[in-house]
């Protein structure tokens, strides 16, 4: 992959296992080379393909075989019901196997040159419609990347695009298993910030450092007590020991955040079934799936409490990463905040006594 700096990563937990949206920083012209990605998306206005100096296509142009209007004029899959958009394969020095362009000739206004104001809906149901039928076709599409559509010559504010975007490409992705993930990439650093704060802001995350929380200090000692009477009894056990690495250098720091321990907690909870239960994980790709077979399976030899516990960490990290979904808007809260932490760090430290006990089997069980 083209060199690319990751801002943000929202995960996405769906029948079939974690997904995810980022936001990079990167050039797109460049993004998928020597990985290639299944799909870039763009936008240029019906008909006009140009390679002005310092747009996308001016960039494509310049690193791809063929330019974007003779692909445009040859495209392999043309809909010009609604809002245009056409799709071509790719040769893969490109980086990419195809590229799906949308027209929004209909979604400007004539008078002033920027977007109606169902500008932003009208290209991401389009987006959603196309990918869907590309889908249908049977054309790759594990993984999309592209720009913050509408928010350059349209001009629609970045966050009133994120908005309108994020609902629908999760929807997207939860009823798509073969997308893995889609990357927001924006070449301007200074834009790729302003993504990643808006998104960030959309998610209603407001993380504080857990230094400065009443009555955790206490509850990171036990969970730092736990993870280093644990760590010396992982063994060759790869992913969970990776996690307890993270888990101690997150405790140890006055400058980490809640969302950084809560969300590693997801973690540490996939980390624990593949020790207590590795068949649920090949049964079940999905987390939740697995953590239910683990609590109501006997012979797994898990207290089902034991299992509630890792339902804990696995809601507080999906509430942590994940959009706010409109129909969830009444429910309160309405995030994680920060006394939640409390509840995190209670099940982490008997979770972790509790993996000690089940791999020393020396230990005397309570």
């Amino acid at each position: 992959m083209g060199s690319s700096s990751r801002l943000l990563e929202l995960d996405i937990d769906t029948p079939v296992g974690v997904r995810s949206i980022t936001v990079q920083c990167a050039d797109l012209s460049s993004f998928g080379n020597g990985l290639p990605t299944d799909l870039l998306v763009m936008a240029a206005f019906q008909g006009r393909h140009d390679p002005t100096p310092g747009t996308l296509i001016a960039a494509l142009d310049q690193a791809w075989p063929t330019r974007v209007a003779e692909l445009a004029r040859n495209a392999g899959i043309r809909c010009t019901e609604g809002l245009p958009w056409w799709y071509s394969k790719l040769d893969p020095v490109a980086g990419y196997r195809g590229v799906l362009c949308l027209e929004p000739f209909s979604v400007r206004s004539a008078r002033s040159g920027a977007a109606t104001p169902d500008a932003m809906s009208l290209l991401a149901e389009r987006l959603v419609t196309a990918i869907s039928a590309l889908r249908a076709l049977g054309l790759p599409m594990g993984s999309i990347a592209l720009p913050l559509l509408a928010t350059g010559r349209l001009r629609v504010e970045v966050s009133e695009a994120l908005r309108t975007l994020i609902p629908r490409l999760v929807e997207l992705i939860e009823t798509s298993p073969e997308i893995r993930v889609v990357h927001l990439v924006e070449l301007d650093s200074h834009k790729a910030d302003a993504v990643a704060e808006a998104l960030a802001e959309l998610l209603e995350r407001e993380p504080q450092p857990i230094s400065k929380l009443v009555g955790v200090p206490a509850l990171i000692q036990s969970a730092l007590t736990a993870l280093k009477m644990l760590a010396p009894h992982v063994g060759k056990k790869v992913q969970l020991a990776g996690v307890l690495t993270e888990l101690c250098r997150l405790l140890e720091s006055n400058e980490t955040r809640t969302n950084q321990v809560i969300t590693t907690s997801r973690r540490l909870a996939e980390a624990l079934v593949q020790i207590f239960a590795p068949v649920a994980v090949t049964r079940h790709e999905n987390l939740y799936s697995q953590i239910n077979l683990l609590s109501t399976d006997r012979t797994f030899g898990v207290a089902p409490w034991v299992g509630a516990y890792l339902q804990v960490l696995r809601e507080l990290g999906n509430a942590e990463s994940h959009i706010i979904r409109p129909e969830n808007a009444t429910l309160r809260p309405g995030r994680v905040v920060a006394t939640d932490l409390v509840i995190c760090l209670s099940c982490v430290a008997r979770l972790l006594e509790f993996a000690f006990e089940w791999l020393n089997k020396d230990a005397a069980l309570p």
